[in-house]
C-alpha cells in the first residue's frame, strides 16, 4: 500500500513537470 502512495506522488509529480515542459 505504500509503494501504491509513493508511486502515485512520483506520478503526480511526473506530470506536473511534464505539463510545466509543455506550457513553456
Amino acid at each position: 500500500m505504500k509503494g501504491q502512495l509513493r508511486r502515485k506522488a512520483e506520478r503526480e509529480k511526473f506530470a506536473r513537470r511534464v505539463v510545466l515542459l509543455s506550457q513553456e
